[in-house]
């Protein structure tokens, strides 16, 4: 069992199927065929912008790739050229042009991309599936475990209230589908093996990696009664006096507010969202207006706004760039940057609690280069607070290497899925899977919370191993008492900084 997202959950086993489309391949009516792909297109992009308008955060992020790409005007002239030129079907058309996309994927060498053909997997039967009315509607009546060969996300997206998790025959941790399970607290494990006939009972277990087939009586009483019931009124008079909890956020829609009053700040915002959201770079007053809404929504706390990532799959379709080069002040992307700092000291200028970092830095040349720039700018822009923090995310294998340059930055953020990988000389999707490996990271980890205690400088542990519970535990008993996670772990989080606070003054007693 390769757990995916964590929990517990009861219901009956449920195959989902779906009967395949058996496609022609020639058609000698061009204008029907023309018609039938652009229907359908237009009805998915109605859709997607429906379900836009009711979701949140990293769901609201997915729609919107999937949005883009249907929309997309240059796989849309592929489609109608074949279907023009070579007289093939609208389904025939578009499922040879977004196999050729898939095919790009699958063969690229980045995990990130390799794990983005699901999507185009996903988008190529949503689309055949409206071209030829093959969805399917199905109601469940009980609690259903739902099993299926492989999760997409548009099935996530519509899954009824009735289904308490899901089982996938294969699967990994960078999908968008396990993002969207993750987003929506849906237990989901891969288990490839499996082989269960409908309407079994089932009782999954992701702590103790168990699947209990048609349970007793008594089993399933006990269960039913440790089924979790979270909620943030059990801490209403609890503030932990040594731990500092920071979320993880990629825009304000996906913000649960009532966290607020329990968070240190913002530990990470990723600015790249806003790109990745659009058909291009935010202008600089636009970003002005988001950074002053988010530095408004946390004051006083602080907030650390990362300079844009484009780093692996983050990389927005319309740029051609070598990802290598895509963070650098003199690089191809250098006029984006800039004008990214102009607006961030001019946002700030309002609320003073911006904190700013720097993703993927190798040296303190870089480093050095963006606060000479920060003074530039709050010069030219005739400014009065004083700079923000900068601070540097920690995730490369030279960086961490050479940290001793790095004395006198404000803070650094430990982005533990990239410097896991990079040190581990395993593929990210590997580290995800961090029951296998994040106990190699504690070492180095520990060397760098050292360095920052001995240069006073605040240490963030960012990433998947800072929002997972097994892993977050480990790093409470090895000391660790600051990390930046995601919003859907954070009352978990407390939970277990409770317990262990109970066990500490438990031991000390003794």
């Amino acid at each position: 069992m390769k757990v995916i997202n964590e929990g517990i959950a009861i219901g009956y086993s449920y195959h989902l199927t779906k009967g395949a489309i058996k496609l022609k391949q020639y058609s000698d009516n061009p204008n029907k065929e023309r018609q039938i792909f652009l229907k359908a297109q237009k009805k998915c992009l109605d859709e997607l912008f429906s379900l836009e308008e009711i979701t949140t955060g990293d769901i609201q992020d997915i729609i919107r790739v999937h949005r883009l790409f249907i929309a997309d005007n240059s796989v849309s002239d592929e489609v109608l050229t074949r279907i023009n030129d070579l007289k093939e079907t609208a389904g025939y058309a578009y499922q040879s042009v977004v196999n050729n996309h898939i095919k790009l994927l699958a063969n690229n060498g980045n995990s990130y991309l390799k794990e983005r053909q699901y999507d185009l997997v996903d988008i190529r039967e949503q689309m055949l599936n409206v071209m030829y009315d093959n969805n399917y509607k199905q109601t469940f009546l009980a609690p259903t475990i739902l099993i299926v060969d492989y999760l997409y996300p548009s099935l996530v997206l519509n899954l009824p209230p009735k289904v308490k998790a899901i089982i996938a025959k294969d699967g990994g941790h960078l999908t968008h589908a396990a993002i969207l399970a993750k987003e929506k607290g849906i237990p989901y494990v891969v288990m490839p093996e499996l082989d269960l006939e409908n309407d079994q009972l089932l009782i999954l277990n992701t702590e103790k990696e168990s699947l209990i087939i048609n349970p007793c009586a008594e089993k399933l009483s006990l269960y039913e009664k440790t089924l979790p019931v979270k909620s943030l009124k059990q801490f209403a008079n609890y503030q932990p006096p040594e731990f500092n909890l920071y979320l993880n956020l990629s825009s304000l829609i996906n913000l649960n507010s009532k966290l607020i009053p329990y968070i240190a700040g913002v530990g990470l915002f990723r600015t790249e969202h806003l790109v990745l959201n659009n058909n291009e770079f935010p202008f600089k007053e636009k970003q002005i207006e988001i950074y002053q809404k988010l530095l408004a929504t946390f004051y006083p706390k602080p907030v650390k706004i990362r300079l844009f990532d484009f780093h692996g799959d983050k990389r927005p379709y319309f740029l051609k760039e070598n990802s290598a080069e895509y963070f650098s002040l003199n690089g191809p992307l250098k006029q984006i940057y800039h004008n990214q700092l102009q607006a961030l000291l001019i946002a700030n200028e309002v609320y003073g609690n911006l904190e700013i970092i720097i993703p993927m830095i190798n040296d303190r040349q870089e480093y050095d280069r963006v606060l000479n720039y920060l003074k530039t700018y709050k010069k030219e822009n005739y400014l009065i607070r004083d700079l923000p923090k900068l601070g540097i995310m920690l995730e490369t294998k030279k960086a961490y290497e050479e940290l001793q340059q790095f004395q006198e930055v404000d803070f650094i953020n430990v982005g533990t899925n990239d410097l896991g990988a990079e040190l581990l000389g395993i593929e990210r999707d590997s580290i995800g899977d961090f029951f296998a490996n994040y106990q190699l990271l504690l070492e180095p980890l520990q060397r760098i919370a050292d360095f920052c205690a001995r240069n006073k400088i605040e240490c963030l542990i960012c990433g998947d191993i800072a929002s997972h519970k097994k892993s977050f535990v480990e790093l409470l008993e090895k000391g660790f008492k600051t990390f930046s996670i995601a919003s859907g772990f954070f009352i978990e989080a407390l939970e277990e900084i409770a317990s262990y606070n109970r066990k500490s003054t438990k031991t000390k007693k003794n």
